[in-house]
């Protein structure tokens, strides 16, 4: 066997490995990204999403422990 033959097929695999790693993780890097605005708009629209009445205080007189 020749040395030299036996390191280049060795580097050849090991680029179509690291190519083909490449090619597999590259989805899920995006998809992690996508998830990661979808989380930053969501928590923005909580952020200014109006509060809901029933949680403020006043909205019927005296509830919500305001009456002494």
């Amino acid at each position: 066997m020749n040395p030299a033959l036996t390191q280049i097929q060795q580097q050849s695999r090991a680029a179509d490995l690291r190519e083909r790693a490449d090619r597999h993780n590259r989805p899920t890097r995006r998809l992690r990204r996508a998830s990661k605005e979808i989380e930053a708009t969501q928590q923005t629209l909580t952020a200014y999403a109006p509060q809901p009445l029933f949680l403020t205080r006043g909205f019927f007189g005296r509830e919500h422990g305001s009456h002494a």
